[in-house]
Formats: C-alpha cells, structure tokens, sequence
C-alpha cells in the first residue's frame, strides 16, 4: 500500500516531459521578446543625420533629399525644357506641365492642378484658414510658401527685380506677369466681349462684374495662361499655379 503511494505521489515521466517542454517555450519566448525589444531599440538609434544643421531622418534616402537643400543641387533635369528639380517627383510634377495633364480637381469651383499639394493649399483659399502666422505683423497666410514670399515685404530683400522700374517682386513669375505691363501684351481674352487683359487675376474680376449671370469655369481654356511653361515646381515647395497673381503689397 505505501508502495503504490509514493508511485502516485512521485511525479511521472510524462509530468517531466510536459514542465520540460514548457521550461523550453518560456525560454524560446523570453529569447524572442528580447529580439523584438533589442531590434525596437535599434531602429529607435538607426538615424541619418545631417552635418549641416543636425536635423535627422529614419531613411538615407531621405537625407539625401534634404541635403541637396543646403547644396542646391539638382540632378534630376527636364529633357524638354531643361529646368533641373532636386527630386524625381517634383520633375515628373514638371512635366505635366508640358503636357497640359491636371489630374487634381477641385470639387467646388472645377479648377484644375499638376500637383495634389497644389489642390490642398488650393481649398484652403475656398475655407478661408490661414493657419501660418507673421511674426512680425498681424497678417496670416494659407500657405507657408506665401509666408515666405511675404517676409520680403519686412526686409526688403526682393529677390526679383524690374530692370525697367525696378519693382521687387517675392516670385519670378510675378516678375514675368509685371513685364506684361509694360509690353502691353494682353494674353487673356474675355470670351464674352473681346476685351482682353495682361493678367488672368483680372479678367476673372472683369467677368465677375460685367458678366457675373454667366458661370465662372476656372477649368475653362480661358483662364489659362499661354504660356504654361512659366510655372515651377521644386522639392518640397508647392507649384505656384496661381502665378498671375501680383504681390500687392510691395511698394518698392
């Protein structure tokens, strides 16, 4: 009787078997979740920083990019009209250009763009935000790169200039508008009266308000400049497509 006890009692060899198997998962699982928090902190300190101004990145692709900011460089080159980008993206953006291609609609006025950034920073003029503040006066803008082109009202460092009145200019295609002013060309025809205008901001002003019973199409051949290949696009910037648009606050 005290036999067949203590052969109940004493654990079996399928007992040793099982906690020895388990023994074996606890450690298989404990060696895998040190991998996973080792392999977690690895790719927390993998960064790709920058020597020029210490700003870091998790791809060195994406450094590359950043860094032809500082270089200027620009390698990525039109084949029609020769305009370099610094990415491949903001080229093939270029291209559309050429092509006339706007796959980017805006589902409230019908306006068309190259880019969907454009359309983005394009709906914004539709709600009225102007989420980027000026430091230094009170005026707020939809865009960052419209902040930018406002600071040169504060310094006064234009950097296109007139070489006939020498009026500054925070773009070079505002530039290339202004020059219409003083060759009297008028590309944009009203199609409703003839009359014709230098700039396209000014024929849509001229139709809202002689002829504002007939629809407005901003997608309308009408409203778009014949000279397409004036507009640019570059790395992170967004493509200026409203380029007929003349800085009204310089006063230079």
């Amino acid at each position: 009787m005290s036999f067949m006890i203590d052969r109940l009692l004493a654990p079996s060899a399928c007992s040793s078997s099982i906690t020895s198997t388990i023994n074996v998962t606890r450690s298989a699982l404990q060696s895998l979740t040190n991998t996973c928090i080792s392999t977690s902190q690895q790719k927390q300190r993998r960064m790709w920083q920058c020597d020029i101004c210490s700003k870091a990145f998790d791809r060195p692709s994406l450094l590359t990019r950043h860094i032809r900011t500082h270089t200027g460089e620009k390698p990525h080159e039109c084949d029609i009209c020769t305009k370099a980008f610094s990415t491949s993206s903001s080229l093939n953006t270029h291209r559309r250009i050429h092509s006339g291609e706007k796959p980017h609609v805006c589902e409230i006025c019908n306006k068309r763009f190259t880019a969907s950034s454009n359309l983005y920073y394009h709906k914004l003029t539709h709600s009225k935000e102007k989420p980027h503040k000026c430091c230094q006066c009170s005026k707020s803008f939809a865009t960052p790169g419209d902040l930018r082109c406002h600071l040169h009202v504060h310094n006064g460092t234009w950097p296109f200039r007139c070489s006939i009145c020498t009026r500054g200019f925070s773009k070079q295609t505002n530039l290339r508008n202004h020059l219409l002013i003083h060759s009297g060309e008028k590309p944009f025809e009203c199609v409703h009266c003839t009359k014709r205008f230098s700039l396209s901001c000014n024929l849509r002003s001229h139709v809202r308000t002689h002829h504002n019973d007939v629809p407005l199409d901003f997608s309308s051949s009408s409203f778009q400049s014949e000279n397409q290949s004036l507009s640019h696009v570059d790395g992170d910037e967004s493509v200026d497509e409203d380029e007929d648009m003349i800085d009204v606050e310089n006063e230079d």
